[in-house]
């Protein structure tokens, strides 16, 4: 630790999810987090909801992992145990243990402790990631996006969202673009709202010299110009729009493959489309990757392509594209725009629809050299950017002004 800095401290983290038990960017962000703030001599402790086959408590990378138990069987049975177990494990844990700062990173954990007298003494910090209330109406948990139900939870969402992020010290986010969702909750929030964008692994993601190679390692045609995306399957992530692209793509680009990977509730819709639309030899669906091989498909790849259609508070599927040395194409949408727009403007797409999406694609293709020369400018980007070091030394840096 900077020798400028006070004594380590005593940190709580405090997650509906986190990694590796669950996949996700806010996951990957809340572990690499607390994994650098342990190798820089902090006490961390997480606590986060047990899925099945996990244990109770564990210690990854010198963090301590405290899990409570949730019941998954309904969205109401969730949050209500969720409620109750995540206090509970928190009364337990601060009966032992003299935490300096509280980290909140979810909505439904930290609402559960915020409500709670016993944290009012505690200094505390929120990491806003996106609005959950717009993000639950678009995982659609009940029959429709219109449904009585769902408007009602995410009215009740929003509620609580404000409730929370007004009864903390300090909110991080990551992007202008999420700031402004802030100031759309309550504009009172901005005094206390820091922009702090997340770092990369370096030394994970990063460029390699044979790309065909990495192609055949992962069963991949290397005579192929292989695009690659990597979401959550869900409405507003614009794998539709990518899919239905892609049969105007094909027409100019004959050997071409599209590889989408990643899970979720449209995994059979698209696979359908893919075959409604016969791109069964330009469209790949994978499922979901391994976390050992996602550095491969990055590095085995020819483009990175970011359909999304709203609600994209950062990416970081971004910048991993980019600290692969790959060039990214994305929608104008959210965090994006400050990415990519920073790097290389021609890099975005003009909106977000299929035709806008497959003239860029196609322009990509035409120059493929110049976008070449984008890419490896982009892992310099990543370094200069989107450095953990650098973030790290900023978040401590807030603990310690909290606790000043």
């Amino acid at each position: 630790m900077d020798k400028g800095f006070k004594s380590p401290l005593n940190i709580l983290m405090v997650t509906n999810w986190f990694h590796p038990d669950k996949f996700g960017g806010s996951e990957r962000i809340i572990y690499e987090l607390s994994k650098r703030l342990v190798n820089r001599g902090h006490k961390v402790t997480v606590i986060t909801q047990r899925l099945k086959g996990l244990s109770g408590e564990e210690i990854i990378d010198g963090i301590k992992i405290v899990r409570y138990p949730v019941n998954h069987k309904t969205p109401f049975s969730f949050y209500l145990s969720t409620f109750l177990n995540a206090k509970k494990q928190f009364l337990k844990l601060s009966s032992q243990t003299d935490f300096n700062i509280i980290h909140f990173h979810q909505i439904a954990s930290a609402f559960s402790l915020l409500s709670h007298e016993g944290c009012k003494k505690f200094s505390k910090i929120f990491s806003f990631y996106a609005p959950y209330y717009l993000e639950f109406s678009d995982k659609v948990g009940f029959k429709g996006r219109n449904s009585l139900a769902n408007k009602l939870f995410s009215l009740i969402f929003k509620s609580i969202e404000k409730y929370n992020l007004k009864r903390v010290d300090a909110i991080i986010v990551l992007s202008n673009f999420t700031k402004k969702q802030i100031d759309e909750i309550d504009s009172s929030l901005n005094k206390k709202t820091f922009i702090i964008p997340p770092g990369v692994d370096l030394e994970r993601f990063y460029p390699v010299s044979d790309k065909s190679c990495m192609k055949r390692s992962l069963n991949l045609p290397d005579n192929k110009i292989v695009l690659f995306t990597v979401r959550r399957l869900v409405e507003r992530m614009g794998i539709e729009n990518l899919i239905k692209a892609m049969t105007s793509v094909r027409k100019e680009i004959k050997n071409v493959l599209l590889i989408i990977g990643g899970d979720g509730p449209l995994l059979l819709k698209f696979r359908t489309m893919v075959d409604e639309l016969n791109l069964e030899s330009y469209v790949r669906l994978v499922g979901p990757i391994e976390e050992e091989k996602l550095p491969l498909y990055y590095q085995a790849s020819d483009l990175f392509v970011l359909p999304t259609r709203s609600l994209e508070g950062f990416g970081m599927v971004t910048i991993e594209a980019l600290a692969s040395g790959l060039p990214v194409l994305g929608t104008p949408v959210g965090g994006t725009v400050e990415i990519l727009g920073g790097l290389d403007s021609r890099l975005l797409f003009t909106d977000s629809s299929p035709e806008s999406i497959a003239e860029k694609i196609i322009e990509f293709y035409t120059n493929r050299k110049e976008f070449e020369l984008i890419g490896e400018k982009g892992r310099k980007y990543a370094e200069e950017n989107y450095n953990w070091n650098k973030n790290i030394e900023v978040i401590e840096s807030q603990y310690y002004s909290l606790l000043s």
